[in-house]
């Protein structure tokens, strides 16, 4: 089994790496356990710790939860972002069905898994107490997120008309901006139910 550092080394800076068959593509389980957990967990630590730490820019969300609240708030955080990956293969499967691209769930799962990366990172930035420096991070977070679709839907999926990889990237990240909206309402309704 690769290291995880050869694992990403594959994904991010090599996804050509996709198409050679000479290389045992992950599995859905391996993204999953060695990508989706740790990546997610980012969020919810940083939360922790900035609520734990009295400090940071999201004091202001946890100002009257007790600790077992907040375990609970931040546990039920990391469970909606990972039912959201494997929601999101689905959905990037009946994408696929809408333009005639048969697209495996291992396929699907591999960029409904590696697209959300760079804004699991963002919230690292969340230490920095300004609002405004958060925001442009969130923002630079979100075009990377579409960047990467765009870089691994014709990596990975291998569209057979060159077109498709265009407007089935599209559809991918608005679906996934349609999915991030939905992550922070809910987020935001389980702070609010605290």
């Amino acid at each position: 089994m690769d290291s995880f550092a050869n694992l990403s080394h594959s994904l991010y800076l090599s996804p050509a790496r996709w198409r050679d068959p000479g290389h045992a593509q992950p599995s859905a389980l391996r993204l999953f356990s060695f990508h989706v957990l740790p990546f997610s967990f980012i969020p919810v630590a940083v939360l922790y710790l900035l609520k734990t730490g009295d400090a940071g820019l999201v004091q202001f969300l946890f100002t009257t939860v007790t600790h077992s609240q907040l375990l609970t708030i931040l546990a039920t955080f990391w469970m909606v972002q990972l039912l959201g990956v494997p929601l999101m293969a689905f959905l990037i499967q009946r994408l696929g069905d809408v333009i005639d691209a048969v697209i495996s769930y291992r396929e699907a799962f591999a960029i409904a898994a590696l697209a959300p990366t760079p804004l699991w990172l963002a919230s690292l930035f969340l230490f920095v107490p300004s609002v405004s420096f958060y925001i442009l991070v969130f923002s630079l977070a979100v075009v990377a997120t579409g960047v990467l679709i765009f870089r691994l839907v014709p990596q990975i999926l291998r569209p057979e008309d060159e077109g498709q990889a265009p407007l089935l990237s599209g559809a991918i990240f608005i679906a996934g901006l349609v999915g991030l909206v939905i992550l922070r309402v809910l987020t935001h309704l389980i702070w609010s139910a605290a």
